[in-house]
C-alpha cells in the first residue's frame, strides 16, 4: 500500500477548506464598521480613510490542551461586547502537543482548523478584526504546510477586511537562553512526522526565517493583495531593529512587523532595549505591533508587575501601536485571565488580577500621555553630506548602539541620558571619521569624562541633538618618511570663492573633498604666476590640497583648508 505523506495528507485538507467567504455587513459601531480595510501607510496602521489605527484586545490561550475550551463563538461575542476588544488573535498550534490527546495542527490539521474558523467566524459576525496567528517557535521547518494553509486561509477570506494574518508567532527555537541550552528534541511522533534534534540553535539566524518569511508572505498576496500581514521578528518577537534592518525587511505590501513582551520578566529585552527597537524599527518607516505581551515574566508564572504594564500600554497607546494580551484561559499561569468558568458562559467567568487589569484596560479610553521622552539622535557631518551608517555608532545610557542617520530612544523624562559616541570607523587605507563636536538641543547639557560624551537632561520634555563628524580621508603620499612636505615654497590662498597656487616648479595640483573624492586637478607650468584651483563656486567646507611633481611624480605639497561663507 502507498504511503501518503503529512503534507499530502494537508494538502487534500486544505483543499476542501478554500472557499471564498462571503462578506458581512459588519455590526453599526464595531471596530470593522468604524474603520474598514485597514493598510500601512508609512510607519502606521490606518483606516479606509487613511487615519491611523490602534487595535487592543486579547490572545486566546493555544488551541490546544488549556486553550480548546475557549475557542467559541460566545468567548468572542463577550470579548466584544463586555471586554470592548478590537480584535482577538487566534493562536493556532501548528507543531505542539500536549500529552498526545491535544494535538497541533501538523498532527490534527482538521481538529485545528475546525477551532480556527469558528473564532474567525465569530470576530467578522462581531465586527471585530482576527488574527490567524500561525502558533510556533521553529515554523521554518515546516514551510509548506505553513504556505498551503495560508494559501486556503488567504483564497477562504480575500476581500474580508476582518482577518489579519500573522505568519510565525516567535522565531526562534524551543528552549535556552541566547542558544546556551540545548533542546531537548522532539520525536517524529511528537513533532507531527518531523524530528527536531536536540542540538537545533533556538535563536535560528534571521536568514534562514527571512527565507520562511518571504515565501508564506508571497503565497498570500499571490491571492490576497490586502488584508495586513505579522511578520514576527527575531529573539522571540524582541529585535524588530534587526527584521528591519537594510537588506534585512520582507518585501509586499501592508506588512507589520511584531514585537513580544512580559512585563514581569526584569530584563531589558523586556523593557527599555525593546521600546528602544521598536523606535528603530520605525525610524525607517516600518510599522510594529505587539500580538502577544503579558503582566507576568516570560514564562507566565510569577507576580504580575501592574505599573510596568501601565508604562508599556501608555507608551503603546500614545503611538497608537496595536496590541493583544496572553491570554484567555482558566490554567494555573498568573498570565491567564481566568480564574473560573469556561468558554460556554463566559458571563459567569472569575478573574485573575491579571484578567481583571485587562477587562478595565480595555474599557478604558486610550491613553493619550505616555510616561516617556524621546531623545532623537542624528549623525551629520561638517559639510553637510550624508554619514555613511555603517561607521558612526551611537549609544543612550550604555544600551541600543545604533548607527548613522537619526535614531530616537525612549527615556524616563526626569533622567539625564548619557549619550555617547562609539570610537569611530576607520580604515587605514580610506580614512577615518572623528567626532567634532555636538548642536542641536542641547540646553542644560553638560560634557562627560571625554568630548565624546554628553549628559542630556530629559526636563520631561523631548529633544533632539546631533553628533557631528568630519570625514579625514587618506590620500596616498609618495614623500620619503619623515619628509616635510613643504619642502620647497608653496602656498595656497583664497581668491573669491575659489584658491589659488603659486610655487616654484612645474607641478599637477589635486583638490580632493573631505570624503576623499577628487573634485579637480588642475597643471602648473612653474612660471610662478598663480594657478586658480577648484572654480569660483567652491562650496562651504574643508577640503585638502595635494601637489606632486610633474617630472618624479613625488608628493611635494600638501595642505587643508576650510571654506567659509
Amino acid at each position: 500500500m502507498r504511503r501518503i505523506s503529512k503534507i499530502t495528507t494537508i494538502a487534500v485538507l486544505m483543499a476542501s477548506w478554500a472557499f471564498l467567504a462571503a462578506a458581512q455587513t459588519p455590526p453599526p459601531g464595531s471596530p470593522v464598521a468604524t474603520h474598514g480595510q485597514l493598510s500601512v501607510d508609512g510607519n502606521r496602521i490606518v483606516n479606509s480613510r487613511g487615519e491611523p489605527v490602534q487595535l487592543r484586545g486579547m490572545s486566546l490561550y493555544w488551541s490546544i490542551g488549556g486553550g480548546v475550551d475557549f475557542y467559541t463563538a460566545a468567548v468572542v461575542q463577550h470579548l466584544r461586547s463586555d471586554w470592548q476588544a478590537d480584535v482577538v488573535r487566534a493562536a493556532m498550534a501548528v507543531e505542539r502537543n500536549f500529552n498526545n490527546e491535544q494535538r497541533g495542527f501538523i498532527a490534527d490539521p482538521e481538529g485545528n482548523r475546525s477551532r480556527l474558523l469558528t473564532v474567525v467566524n465569530a470576530a467578522i459576525a462581531q465586527g471585530m478584526y482576527v488574527i490567524i496567528d500561525w502558533h510556533s517557535y521553529i515554523a521554518e521547518i515546516n514551510q509548506q504546510q505553513a504556505v498551503t494553509f495560508f494559501k486556503a486561509m488567504a483564497t477562504q477570506f480575500k476581500g474580508v477586511p476582518n482577518v489579519i494574518y500573522e505568519i510565525y508567532n516567535e522565531p526562534n527555537g524551543i528552549c535556552g537562553p541566547s542558544g546556551q541550552n540545548p533542546c531537548p528534541g522532539f520525536t517524529a511522533a511528537q513533532n507531527g512526522g518531523t524530528a527536531l534534534p536536540s542540538n537545533r540553535n533556538p535563536h535560528t539566524p534571521w536568514g534562514v526565517i527571512r527565507g520562511y518569511m518571504q515565501a508564506v508572505t508571497d503565497s498570500i498576496r499571490a491571492i490576497d493583495p490586502d488584508n495586513l500581514i505579522l511578520i514576527g521578528t527575531p529573539d522571540w518577537c524582541q529585535r524588530p531593529d534587526i527584521a528591519t534592518a537594510t537588506g534585512s525587511a520582507i518585501t509586499g505590501k501592508n506588512l507589520v512587523y511584531t514585537a513580544h513582551f512580559y512585563a514581569g520578566q526584569n530584563d531589558p529585552a523586556h523593557r527599555g532595549d525593546l521600546r528602544n527597537r521598536i523606535m528603530a524599527a520605525m525610524d525607517r518607516g516600518f510599522p510594529v505591533f505587539v500580538s502577544e505581551f503579558g503582566l507576568t515574566n516570560a514564562q507566565g508564572t510569577g507576580a504580575l508587575d501592574l505599573d510596568e504594564t501601565t508604562r508599556w500600554l501608555d507608551f503603546l497607546d500614545f503611538h497608537h501601536i496595536g496590541w493583544a494580551n496572553w491570554s484567555i484561559t482558566n490554567l494555573g499561569e498568573t498570565s491567564g485571565a481566568i480564574q473560573s468558568g469556561n468558554g460556554l458562559n463566559p458571563s459567569q467567568w472569575q478573574l485573575k488580577p491579571s484578567g481583571t487589569y485587562m477587562r478595565n484596560r480595555l474599557r478604558a479610553p486610550r491613553s493619550t500621555t505616555t510616561p516617556f521622552r524621546l531623545l532623537r539622535v542624528r549623525s551629520a557631518s561638517v559639510d553637510g553630506s550624508e554619514v555613511p551608517s555603517h561607521t558612526i555608532a551611537v549609544s543612550v545610557n550604555n544600551v541600543n548602539t545604533t548607527n548613522g542617520g537619526t535614531h530616537t530612544y525612549v527615556v524616563d523624562p526626569n533622567v539625564n541620558a548619557a549619550v555617547t559616541v562609539i570610537p569611530p570607523w576607520s580604515n587605514p587605507a580610506i580614512g577615518t571619521w572623528r567626532f567634532i563636536r555636538w548642536e542641536g538641543d542641547t540646553q542644560g547639557a553638560t560634557p562627560g569624562a571625554t568630548p565624546t560624551v554628553l549628559n542630556v537632561p530629559m526636563n520631561n520634555i523631548n529633544r533632539t541633538i546631533t553628533a557631528v563628524f568630519e570625514y579625514e580621508p587618506v590620500i596616498v603620499s609618495t614623500l620619503p618618511h619623515g619628509a616635510s612636505a613643504p619642502a620647497v615654497r608653496w602656498s595656497v590662498a583664497r581668491s573669491g570663492n575659489g584658491l589659488i597656487l603659486a610655487g616654484p616648479s612645474a607641478a599637477e595640483a589635486s583638490l580632493y573633498n573631505m570624503r576623499g573624492k577628487q573634485i579637480g586637478r588642475f597643471t602648473y607650468d612653474g612660471s610662478g604666476r598663480a594657478l586658480a584651483i577648484g572654480g569660483q563656486n567652491m562650496p562651504a567646507g574643508r577640503y585638502m590640497v595635494v601637489v606632486r611633481d610633474i617630472a618624479t611624480g613625488r608628493e611635494v605639497y600638501r595642505d587643508r583648508v576650510m571654506m567659509v561663507r
